[in-house]
């Protein structure tokens, strides 16, 4: 097949474009592998998604496949005997590396290891790798540690009691008449009972824990609230 053969079908294709046909910026014959074809780019700026909408004719068209190697994505067909294609360059997604880590000064020079937290997104933190280790380090000592096994313990507890993860708390009065709240519990979730009515009834989960001073009780309640909103299971 020469080049004439595919300009001769090219300017076919431009006189009788077929409604199948997606939009193209520019149509050029060109070879590929030692054979003259016709090509055209997908018209636009398309993300992958799209480029995939609008070629899906051409593949329905032609019985071809939609050919994709990770950087084009290409749907062939034939004018005339002439192999023709509609190409989509893949965007490219490019991470901008910031100057320092997010926790320390360090510059995240060209020899500095590092990485992205979470999934890795563009918008994901970037650690030095000795940050990176150091709170590795800190998350496994945590983990195991007496307060961590406390609270996995009172989460089972309070789930059954409760019925829910992380329940909030109150100071409660189990005598009423009292001055000060004598005790801590969880909030009662209970229509027939006032929200605003500090005593313990029996519509109350467990548990009702007893406190001598109200003063340590209203610090115990601000500590396993904090907790609660912090993600912990207690």
């Amino acid at each position: 097949m020469s080049a004439s053969t595919a300009a001769a079908a090219l300017a076919s294709l431009l006189d009788y474009s077929p409604a199948w046909l997606p939009d193209v910026n520019h149509w050029e014959v060109a070879q590929d592998g030692g054979r003259w074809i016709v090509q055209g780019q997908l018209a636009g700026d398309p993300g992958e998604s799209a480029a995939i909408k609008a070629l899906r004719p051409v593949v329905e068209q032609s019985g071809q496949e939609l050919a994709d190697d990770g950087r084009l994505i290409t749907a062939g067909f034939e004018v005339d005997g002439v192999p023709c294609m509609v190409w989509s360059l893949r965007p490219v997604l490019r991470w901008a590396v910031p100057e320092t880590c997010a926790t320390c000064p360090t510059e995240l020079a060209p020899d500095v290891r590092f990485v992205w937290l979470g999934e890795g997104g563009r918008e994901a933190p970037v650690l030095c790798v000795p940050c990176r280790d150091r709170m590795q380090a800190s998350w496994v000592a945590s983990h195991g540690s007496p307060l961590v096994a406390a609270r996995l313990q009172a989460h089972e507890l309070l789930l059954a009691e409760t019925e829910t993860e992380r329940p909030a708390w109150r100071q409660v009065h189990t005598v009423m008449g009292g001055a000060h709240p004598d005790a801590i519990g969880p909030v009662c979730l209970d229509d027939e009972h006032d929200a605003d009515d500090p005593t313990a009834y029996a519509c109350c989960p467990e548990p009702v824990i007893e406190v001598e001073s109200h003063v340590i009780g209203a610090y115990l309640v601000e500590l396993l609230n904090a907790d609660a909103v912090a993600g912990e299971p207690a």
